[in-house]
């Protein structure tokens, strides 16, 4: 069932008048000496009253000045609005097929009255609107009801045939107030996600699908499974979500700095930075005191660690679009949790320490090397065993040693020469044959480890270097960590470059997201470490990698304002971008080896 009442916000939703409301507030703010306001913040305050736009973006609370600034951005609009607004495209041809339809279509909108129709009498016949109502006909502005149920009384409409369309939360709230039924569409600043905590019939791109919007259209599935009461919670939780930290409102009161004695109003000392509020030592401030000597931990790590729990990918893109005062940095954020993953498996799994050290503990004796050969049995036929020596021999060669020992090689060829190849010999003289191949392939396995010993002995500075770099990549998780994130990077930035928000991000930006998302991931495996008591220090990760791929979904859901579905299939292709940039990788390394061999 259609409906029979159409009722339009006006800016960002059937026009864009973004290029004349910024040019019309920055004169009048440029005029008053307020130059470090941006386009941006201008724009987000679209749909507000001029008295609360001109509040946000200055500070200024007294009406009296607020008023004047009102007065001045009206004769600046007399002359840069209307010809610097336009309709979107789809406007007219949507309206029009609305009106064919028999439905009544009106205005709603802060913006004067006056001024819409100036702009609507270009592209449509007189009366077209069955209903305009501006900033002067209302007492009260949005979000306050009173201009929509103004409008219902005139027309003489039921609120359940009446279909309230805006772009921004303002018009939600607009509509959940004057309870009629809203579409939402995403032409201004506003985000699906944002959009989506309040009560809605669908949220568009654009109006183009708005004829198909009807009264007997179902929420989204997720929401139809969920009852009321828990239906509420989630959308609490969504907006919590969204927002994130809050900002502290402004103290106006003075106070008396505790470090350099200066007197201020606000929250914080503008000579030295400290804050007004400096309480006595408790236990809670105490230990973040101790953290913070030990990691250089403040409050934003302790943030970085909730807001990984519950809203990873928002706090990723609030931190790369300049919110950053709350937060702890990237990098600092992966390599104090791992040096507490390492803290935790000492004390949970200190097994898989020991395991470590064990595996770079050095190669294990000519005899022993044998005797473990021999009792497993894995060279049970001379043929086997001989294979095993011509790869040896064959690995010596290319690592040109083979001169390195000639007494070596001359017992090697004196036992390849009485090795008898009848195959009737018997079974005794067979095994003393087998015991001769596989001692002189581990002889030649020695001679290199020996060689390469001996090697960097020699070469005291390569030594120092080759063993602290042994021990550091693989003593230090973060680092084989940062080891991956370059390839994520690029196949992130190819994967999510046409999303709306991902192709603003560049690759130094992308490679944040990336050092982020692993804290996460470690983070996580920190968390159920003392369930599973059982630490993977050998793997980059702890978690499978379903876990890390779901993780990866969810992050790249929230960090780039995409529906689950369009999440998990970028994600899909993002790891396959992975695979073959390693792939390539390798072979290039590999090539590079070769004709360094080759040259040699």
């Amino acid at each position: 069932m259609e409906y029979g009442i159409y009722l339009f916000d006006f800016d960002y939703t059937l026009a864009d008048s973004s290029r004349g409301i910024v040019i019309c507030f920055r004169n009048v703010l440029t005029r008053h000496g307020h130059t470090n306001v941006t386009d941006e913040s201008i724009k987000r305050t679209i749909g507000k009253t001029l008295e609360d736009s001109f509040s946000i973006l200055t500070g200024i609370t007294d009406k009296d000045t607020l008023a004047s600034y009102k007065k001045e951005y009206v004769k600046e609009a007399d002359t840069h609005m209307t010809a610097n607004t336009k309709f979107f495209p789809e406007t007219v041809t949507v309206l029009k097929a609305l009106k064919e339809k028999g439905a009544k279509i009106g205005i709603i909108s802060t913006k004067y009255r006056y001024r819409i129709n100036e702009m609507v009498n270009q592209h449509f016949p007189k009366k077209f609107f069955d209903i305009i109502i501006g900033g002067e006909d209302v007492k009260k502005a949005k979000p306050s009801p009173q201009g929509l149920l103004k409008a219902l009384r005139r027309l003489h409409c039921k609120k359940k045939d009446t279909l309230y369309i805006g772009d921004s939360i303002v018009d939600a709230q607009t509509a959940q107030l004057a309870g009629v039924d809203f579409v939402g569409v995403l032409n201004g600043m506003t985000t699906r996600e944002e959009l989506a905590i309040y009560r809605y019939k669908q949220i568009l791109p654009n109006l183009t699908l708005l004829p198909l919007v009807n009264k007997t259209a179902t929420p989204p599935p997720f929401h139809r499974l969920l009852p009321h009461k828990a239906l509420v919670y989630y959308r609490f939780l969504h907006q919590k979500q969204i927002g994130g930290k809050k900002e502290l409102p402004k103290n106006r009161q003075n106070h008396t700095c505790k470090n350099c004695g200066k007197t201020f109003h606000g929250n914080f000392c503008p000579d030295c930075g400290q804050t007004q509020d400096t309480p006595r030592f408790t236990i809670r401030n105490a230990f973040q005191n101790i953290l913070s000597g030990f990691f250089n931990i403040d409050n934003g790590f302790s943030r970085n660690l909730l807001e990984f729990l519950y809203r990873p990918g928002y706090m990723i893109r609030d931190y790369i679009d300049g919110k950053r005062v709350h937060y702890f940095k990237p990098f600092q954020s992966l390599f104090v949790l791992a040096a507490l993953y390492i803290m935790c498996v000492q004390l949970i799994d200190p097994e898989a320490l020991k395991n470590k050290e064990k595996e770079y503990e050095g190669n294990p004796t000519y005899e022993q090397l044998i005797d473990n050969i021999k009792n497993q049995r894995k060279y049970a036929t001379r043929d086997s065993a001989k294979i095993y020596l011509g790869q040896s021999l064959l690995y010596a060669d290319s690592a040109r040693i083979a001169d390195a020992d000639i007494t070596l090689e001359d017992k090697i060829n004196v036992k390849l020469k009485n090795t008898p190849d009848n195959p009737q010999a018997t079974t005794d003289n067979d095994d003393d044959i087998v015991d001769d191949l596989v001692e002189a392939g581990v002889a030649v396995s020695v001679a290199l480890d020996e060689y390469k010993e001996n090697f960097l002995s020699e070469n005291k500075y390569i030594s120092a270097v080759y063993n602290l770099m042994r021990s550091w990549i693989h003593g230090n998780k973060a680092f084989s960590i940062l080891l991956l994130l370059p390839v994520f990077t690029l196949a992130s930035r190819w994967s999510f470059r046409k999303s709306l928000v991902g192709h603003r991000f560049n690759l130094t930006e992308q490679f944040f997201v990336q050092v982020y998302i692993a804290s996460q991931i470690l983070w996580v495996s920190l968390l159920i470490l003392p369930f599973t008591r059982e630490a993977h220090l050998n793997d980059i990760f702890d978690l499978n990698n379903k876990a890390i791929f779901l993780l990866f979904v969810w992050d790249y859901r929230q960090l780039f304002n995409l529906s689950w579905w369009s999440s998990f299939k970028r994600t899909i292709v993002m790891f396959c971008y992975c695979i073959l940039i390693m792939m390539l990788a390798a072979t290039l390394i590999i090539t590079i080896f070769a004709i360094i061999n080759y040259l040699r």
